[in-house]
């Protein structure tokens, strides 16, 4: 369950939060972590691949903002020039947020077991790339 869900608050009040109290941040990185370790589930986040990297294999949807922006929208509606404005901040203070809470640098994923250009690829596609990359790892 997300846990803008949870808290039955918006995602949007989450992150202006997040900003300042990172209680947001290690409950669901904790829960993430927790969820790994009982095994066979699919974790999805920001911060998954990094936290993970040692659990499990790791994946990273590479995505252009252009592309992630129509997502948001198909998916929760919006205006473009609000949710592009939206997503940027987002990406910002996420890097922020995370190398002062983790070190991490989130725009290095050279690390990850599996990158996926989602660009012109299906749902569909991305996940059998996905299955197709896990059932390799573990043959190798």
């Amino acid at each position: 369950m997300q846990l803008s869900q949870k808290m039955e608050i918006p995602l949007t009040t989450i992150l202006e939060r997040s900003k300042s109290i990172p209680d947001f941040d290690y409950a669901v990185d904790k829960e993430q972590l927790r969820q790994a370790k009982k095994g066979k589930c699919v974790v999805g986040s920001r911060l998954a691949a990094w936290l993970l990297k040692d659990l499990a294999f790791t994946v990273y949807l590479e995505a252009e903002i252009n592309e992630r922006v129509k997502n948001i929208i198909r998916r929760e509606g919006g205006v473009d020039s609000e949710v592009y404005k939206l997503t940027q901040d987002r990406d910002c203070n996420d890097r922020a947020r995370f190398f002062n809470l983790y070190e991490i640098d989130n725009n290095d994923y050279r690390f990850v077991d599996l990158i996926v250009k989602t660009a012109n690829r299906s749902v569909e596609e991305i996940a059998q790339i996905i299955i197709e990359g896990y059932e390799n790892a573990r043959l190798s």
